[in-house]
This record gives C-alpha cells, structure tokens and sequence, in this order.
C-alpha cells in the first residue's frame, strides 16, 4: 500500500512537472523605456508553452499602431515609432492565450522629442543603437553599436531594477563590449547610451534578454560565499559580475563588508555610496588582493547601499556596482 502510495505520488510530481512546461508562460519582454518619436525600436521577447502569441502596440490616445500574431516563441519586434510634435507613452502589451490558460505582459515606451538648438552642430544626438546578440546566455558577450555626436558621455549594462552591471566610456568609435552577468532564469537588461556636448545632452536604451539557462552548472564566479554577515552562505545567483563579488549582501552595522576580488584589475578602488552617491568609505586594493573589507554604517533602519568598484582598462575608467543591505 505505502508502495502503491509513493508511485502515485512520483506520477503525480511528473504530471504537474510536465504540465508546468505547457502552461503559457512570457519569460522576459524587454522594451527600451524612450525612445525618439519618429525612429525605430526593437523589442525582445521570450516565451513558451501552448498557446497562441500576438502582441499589440498602442498610441498614447489608445490608437492601435502595429500588431499581430508571432509564431516564434523568442525574437525581436521592431516598433515603428511616429513623428510627433509632443512627448507621449505608448503601450505595449503581449499575450498569449491556451487551452491551459493565458498570461499577458505590458510595458511602457515613452517618445520624447529631439532638443531643438540655434546652432545645430553643437547638440549631443544619439543616431542609432544595437545589442548583438539580443538574446544572450550569462556570461556571453555582448556587442553594443551606436552611432553619436558628442564629446563625452558612458554606456551602462543595467538591470531592470536599475542595478548597473557595467560602465564604459562613450567612445568615438561606436563600439563597446560587455560581458552577461551569471543568471539563473530568464531576465531582461538594457543598455544606456548617455552622451553630451556642450551644453546638451542625449540618451537612448537598447533592450536584451538573457536567455534561461534553468538546470545549468552554476559558474563558478557565482560560487562564492555569504548570505549572512558571517560569510558561511551562498550569495544570491547573479550577484557575481566577473569582477568582485559582495560575500556579505546584507551585514549588521559596524561589521565588515567583505568583498572578494574575482578578476583583479589595474588601479582597482572600491567604495561605498548612498542611494544619492555619497562617497562613505573607500580602500584601494592591491594587485595581489584577494579579500578586502569595508565598514558598515551605524543605521536604525535596514538601508541599501552601493559598492562601487573603479579601474582602469584599455578604454579609460569603468566602473561596476553591486548592491549591500545594512542592517541595524
């Protein structure tokens, strides 16, 4: 009887797992968050199970602009933006429907308008902006191509959180790389294009999804240590960005922040920032560093803070952040 009973148990388990697999499902729908009226954007999409794809895009006054069906279950969707005189949101909303269910996903693209100068040639413009590939896997390499007018400026790999994975400066050449950070699941990231000249400034975001790697090894710059402030637990996955690693993302205040280098870098700083970037600490770490430390601040209430990592590199100055949580 009690064998009868674990079979049906395991058969059970195996139904529900298979189900779980054909259930509608949007893993990641990734839109930039502006854009310029009157270009075009892409967005990124992952899916899967049974059912039926179709998306459709909105104009701020609930026109229906493009739409339709998508017979592929992951891919990119060009977004053919109008020319307005006027910033507005458009809505985009994909769904998908089955005989198991339906899920939906919406975001929201805002059109902003080109900043209009007497003197033409001394505005920031943002041309064009690509990510190669635009569905990724974790650790992957990413090419990022735009084409700017500017003097200065930095591009950003970010989490939807706002979490920066990665920062180069703005290149006269177009080109910049960065590496996927490690996940585990399908997420989305975009990429920033920051830029000025002169007095004028200009901004344009390029979406990605990472891919689901679900059952994959973890990598071993994920393998590091320190779910509590003793360091004896494993970080959460995707914390690791190939650079350093926080071993302790939540510590009690006056303890030490440890962090460990994955990758040493050339003229290697860390500090710890506010949420408004106020320097509170900082060290620089030598060439043969492994484990370094900063102090956590006296709070009353749990507080996130940033640690920022800065180096040099073949392109200048970067910068890499990860989150820590202090608490009372």
């Amino acid at each position: 009887m009690a064998a009868s009973s674990l079979l049906f148990g395991l058969l059970a388990i195996a139904a529900a797992a298979a189900l779980g697999g054909l259930l509608p499902h949007i893993a990641a729908f990734a839109v930039p968050p502006m854009a310029l009226a009157g270009t075009t954007v892409r967005a990124e999409y992952s899916a899967s199970g049974i059912g039926k794809l179709s998306y459709v895009v909105a104009a701020p006054d609930g026109r229906s602009l493009q739409g339709g069906p998508l017979t592929d279950r992951s891919g990119s969707i060009p977004i053919v933006l109008p020319h307005a005189k006027a910033a507005g949101a458009y809505t985009l909303r994909m769904v998908m429907q089955g005989p198991l269910g339906s899920v939906d996903a919406t975001r929201v693209l805002n059109a902003i308008i080109a900043p209009v100068a007497t003197n033409r040639g001394k505005v920031a413009r943002i041309g064009s902006i690509s990510v190669s590939p635009i569905i990724a896997k974790p650790g992957q390499v990413i090419d990022v191509s735009y084409a700017a007018t500017a003097e200065s400026g930095y591009v950003r790999l970010l989490g939807v959180d706002g979490t920066i994975w990665g920062e180069k400066p703005f290149s006269a050449r177009g080109e910049t790389q960065f590496v996927v950070p490690y996940f585990s699941g399908a997420r989305e990231m975009r990429v920033v294009v920051h830029v000025a000249r002169g007095q004028t400034s200009a901004q344009s975001t390029a979406g990605l999804v990472v891919a689901d790697l679900a059952g994959r090894p973890a990598s071993p710059d994920t393998q590091v240590v320190g779910d509590d402030e003793s360091g004896s637990g494993p970080i959460e996955d995707g914390s690791a960005n190939g650079t350093f690693a926080v071993l302790t993302p939540r510590v009690r205040s006056g303890n030490p922040i440890k962090i460990r280098i994955l990758s040493p870098r050339n003229g290697m700083r860390f500090s710890l920032t506010d949420s408004q970037s106020h320097e509170l600490a900082h060290l620089d770490a030598g060439t043969d560093a492994d484990v370094v430390t900063l102090p956590a601040p006296a709070v009353s209430v749990p507080t996130r803070y940033v640690v920022v990592a800065s180096f040099t590199d073949g392109f200048g100055q970067e910068s890499i952040v990860q989150p820590v949580t202090v608490l009372p």
